[in-house]
């Protein structure tokens, strides 16, 4: 066993897009766009050295956790999103590991980052731009701990960041086709799928399209070659 744990928290990909604006009428079309952005994340954490667990609200298939190094899949426990959260913590600290991390499966962020973060010495807090946070990672006898409590947050707002905390950069958490419109991404990129997808936002086309903007953010970090030469 090694000393970090990494927590994958996710629905699956049948439940998460009843959460999410995307504007699929399409119950199969949520879903392929939901495994498609959860398969994109999880790829970046296919190489990190600790010990990873993704924490659902139902049970994972094997062949999926096999094939993404996951040592157990724990089912989430708790009447509300931060309980399940603090539970999740509380449970791999009681196992003994030293540091638990989290990250969700709505937010892109590298598996470099990642490694970085597996490396700090410290607390780590990744704040989303629409508040709470897309990674958060704990020492287990750090006195932030007391940042999984409900009394911490006011709405999705963090009352205060401890200064011992190291803070990335804010990110986007897709919830929404409007999030793309904020933060980091890349302005014509944003603008070729706006164009495309407000026509059509409710077919299946819009998956494709998100298909090709995750696979052009994770590997190349820049719009398709189209765009380049427009």
């Amino acid at each position: 066993m090694k000393d970090t744990a990494l927590i994958f928290f996710s629905r699956s990909s049948w439940t998460e897009p009843g959460h999410k604006s995307f504007g699929l009428r399409s119950r199969i079309a949520g879903k392929r766009l939901v495994s498609r952005l959860t398969e994109s994340v999880l790829h970046e954490t296919d190489f990190l050295s600790c010990d990873k667990f993704w924490v659902s609200d139902v049970p994972i298939p094997l062949s999926i956790l096999h094939k993404h190094r996951f040592s157990e899949n724990l089912i989430q426990i708790g009447n509300c999103l931060r309980e399940r959260l603090k539970n999740a913590f509380v449970q791999l600290f009681e196992r003994g590991y030293r540091q638990v991390i989290v990250i969700g499966n709505d937010t892109l962020i590298s598996g470099a980052e990642l490694h970085r973060v597996v490396a700090h010495q410290g607390d780590v807090y990744g704040p989303s731009a629409d508040g709470g946070f897309y990674l958060l990672k704990l020492q287990v006898d750090s006195k932030n701990r007391y940042m999984l409590n409900a009394d911490a947050w006011v709405g999705d707002q963090l009352k205060c960041i401890p200064s011992s905390v190291h803070v990335l950069k804010i990110r986007v958490d897709l919830d929404s086709w409007t999030e793309m419109n904020r933060t980091d991404f890349d302005r014509r990129l944003i603008n070729w799928i706006r164009s495309l997808i407000a026509p059509q936002a409710e077919t299946l086309d819009c998956v494709q399209i998100m298909h090709w903007y995750i696979d052009f953010r994770r590997f190349f970090q820049k719009p398709p070659p189209i765009l380049i030469a427009a």
